[in-house]
């Protein structure tokens, strides 16, 4: 008897189905709140056996909880998914909005940078257009910037954060704010109307330390963060100078920044 995942044998490879039925698990589980065990093996079509299965490597990527049979989301508004689960998400919406954002970058630029896996999707896309001085408070994006000699790397220490792999803190938010970079660029986690949040307290403080350090500040959002909302407020729309989103993305969430004078640059599918 297979407990398997049934399927297409004939239309993908086992491991490629499985990494994407994970991913809508980890969205379906991420909009409903939770959900039961048995909602997801009738969802799904899989056995018991592996909605379990599929459940324990959610919950070893930090991205939910299980208890008595009721799987719940772990990012919510008091808590985000951990930095290499969100690499995962919205992967092509987030490569065309870097490719957009792109334009915005010149040879010579300092760039500030977030732990988004939207800015690193951005330094990817502006790798070559060097010279450039990269600052960030992300051990993933500094990485990424060791393997390209002709970038300048500057990191904004303190308090390391292992699930985000990133830093926070008093000494991090002093030293972002010592710098005056030509642009920042940055994700949040949640916009409704007028008003961007995150989870985390510490790291709305980082962004907006951000916000304060530099000549041109550019929100990157994919439509997945319209219509949602987190514990702490960042700050109104208005304090960035651009929005770039994908087509996605609803008109009317799009009102508010047209109406804070921001200017909306729509990336091509």
């Amino acid at each position: 008897m297979s407990t398997d995942e049934p399927g297409d044998a004939g239309t993908a490879p086992r491991g490629a189905a499985r990494s994407e039925r994970l991913h809508q698990l980890a969205e379906a589980v991420l909009e409903a709140g939770s959900l039961p065990v048995d909602a997801i093996v009738e969802r799904f079509g899989v056995s018991t056996m592996t909605a379990y299965r599929d459940v324990a490597e959610l919950e070893r990527q930090g991205v939910v909880v299980r208890s008595k049979g009721i799987v719940v989301a772990a990012a919510s508004s008091l808590n985000e998914t951990t930095a290499r689960f969100r690499l995962t998400q919205q992967v092509e919406a987030k490569a065309a909005i870097a490719q957009a954002a792109r334009e915005l970058v010149r040879p010579g630029m300092s760039l500030l940078l977030d732990d988004s896996s939207s800015g690193l999707a951005l330094l990817r896309a502006v790798a070559d257009r060097v010279p450039l001085t990269i600052a960030t408070h992300s051990q993933v994006t500094a990485r990424e910037v060791e393997a390209h000699p002709a970038l300048e790397l500057f990191v904004a220490g303190g308090s390391y954060r292992r699930a985000t792999e990133s830093f926070y803190g008093p000494a991090t938010t002093a030293a972002i704010r010592a710098l005056h970079a030509d642009v920042s660029f940055m994700s949040v986690t949640a916009i409704r109307g007028d008003t961007a949040y995150h989870p985390y307290e510490e790291v709305a403080e980082v962004k907006r330390a951000m916000l304060a350090s530099a000549q041109l500040r550019v929100l990157l959002a994919d439509h997945s963060k319209f219509g949602r909302h987190a514990l702490h407020v960042i700050g109104p729309v208005s304090g960035w100078d651009v929005l770039v989103t994908d087509e996605a993305t609803r008109p009317e969430h799009l009102a508010p920044f047209r109406d804070a004078g921001v200017r909306v640059i729509t990336a091509p599918s």
